[in-house]
């Protein structure tokens, strides 16, 4: 949850950016997310909280 928070802030902060660079780095982003995710899932199986965020976060980028 603190790692979606960052990643919804630096999107944030980002919206001043030309739209080519905040798109490529909102995707470095994701899936530096994506990443961190897969493995937490993997060490934690029982966490599903974790897809949701994906979700949220995957969401988030294609509206901007």
């Amino acid at each position: 949850m603190v790692f979606l928070t960052a990643i919804l802030g630096i999107n944030i902060i980002l919206q001043n950016q030309s739209p080519p660079e905040l798109v490529k780095v909102q995707y470095l982003l994701l899936l530096f997310w994506a990443g961190f995710s897969h493995l937490f899932a993997f060490l934690c199986p029982s966490k599903n909280m974790i897809l949701t965020e994906i979700n949220i976060t995957a969401t988030s980028c294609r509206n901007t």
